[in-house]
């Protein structure tokens, strides 16, 4: 998978993308707010909170250069091997409303 400058963020879908500093060039995070209808009644109402960064939590995933999706440090420890430190490295992310 080969992200452009143009794609690295969605604001239509809440997707935002950024480099990753402290690998090597080519390492993308991608960050995807969870949906969940039953927080805010609404589906509509849910969504568009979800869409604004209000809902809580996003679900949090590294791309390598060749577009191997990598969902924990497990993953990405087998594809760096000890090479890097991935204390750093967070795949929770939750926002505080």
């Amino acid at each position: 998978m080969n992200f452009s400058a143009a794609m690295l963020n969605s604001p239509s879908s809440g997707i935002r993308r950024s480099e990753v500093p402290g690998l090597p060039k080519g390492w993308i995070r991608e960050e995807t707010p969870r949906f969940n209808p039953n927080q805010f009644g609404n589906g509509l109402a849910g969504l568009a909170a979800t869409l604004s960064g209000v809902a809580g939590a996003v679900d949090v995933v590294y791309y390598s250069p060749r577009g191997q999706r990598v969902r924990n440090k497990a993953e990405m420890a087998k594809l760096l091997g000890d090479q890097y430190d991935l204390t750093p490295f967070d795949f929770q992310v939750t926002f505080i409303d």
